[in-house]
């Protein structure tokens, strides 16, 4: 399986080179191309625009699965023997479970979200006029850091659940 895999990465990175170098080739040609060459070459772009995107968005969902469930076994893994590593090491890569706190936010309107924004700090007038929005992910590592101190989450957070991901990273060549 990790020979296919490394089969796709390498079709995947040349597509990508195609892609790139059409795209700059393409460039300066625009002025003194038909606005039917125009169309079509448009649509075709669209068109491949439309591919990356499904395919960036399967190809993510598949490594979150793997990074969710590798989480899973290297810290069950360190839990029953602390010995071992904190960590899982392939040829290519390394993968380090990653935890976080991820919040269950109050819905706009709600008295819970008017109280988040209040403990935050946010004037009731900029709460009022909805020209304002929660980062999820900036959110996500205030509730992380407050569970590392030991504090509770603020006011307003109606839940919380821990996520378990992997961070990857390649493996250092040698020589």
């Amino acid at each position: 399986m990790i020979d296919d895999m490394k089969d796709l990465k390498g079709s995947v990175d040349r597509v990508y080179e195609n892609s790139v170098e059409f795209c700059h080739l393409l460039h300066p040609h625009l002025q003194e191309m038909s606005e039917a060459d125009l169309t079509d070459i448009g649509y075709l772009l669209r068109e491949c625009e439309r591919f990356f995107d499904a395919a960036r968005k399967e190809v993510k969902a598949k490594k979150e699965i793997i990074s969710r469930l590798l989480a899973l076994r290297v810290t069950k893994r360190w839990t029953e023997d602390p010995s071992t590593e904190l960590r899982a090491r392939g040829a290519l890569a390394v993968a380090t479970p990653d935890v976080a706190i991820r919040p269950k936010l109050p819905k706009a309107g709600t008295p819970e979200y008017e109280q988040l924004l209040n403990w935050l700090g946010v004037p009731t007038e900029t709460i009022n006029g909805g020209s304002l929005n929660i980062h999820f992910n900036r959110m996500s590592e205030m509730l992380t850091q407050m569970a590392e101190e030991g504090k509770n989450p603020p006011p307003g957070i109606v839940g919380t659940y821990t996520d378990n991901t992997c961070v990857f990273r390649k493996t250092p060549s040698k020589g």
